[in-house]
């Protein structure tokens, strides 16, 4: 059996939550969009990967974001 398979997404487990404490749909969609993009920006591949540095990380994202989103 493969364990990986009927682990739920990243995305799926966040949309759960935020359903849970009553979200709105589309905070809900926001949120999940900039966790797509940090994800996408750092290449991540693994749920660990995202908790190697998890501060330098998110610093990283903001400053690409503030530099080359605004120029």
């Amino acid at each position: 059996m493969n364990t990986t398979s009927n682990r739920t997404s990243l995305l799926e487990e966040m949309r759960s939550q935020l359903r849970r404490e009553g979200y709105a749909y589309s905070t809900e969609n926001t949120y999940c969009d900039w966790v797509k993009r940090f994800v996408k920006f750092h290449s991540i591949k693994s749920r660990e990967a995202m908790l190697d540095s998890p501060a330098a990380q998110v610093e990283q994202f903001l400053t690409h974001l503030a530099v080359h989103q605004n120029a």
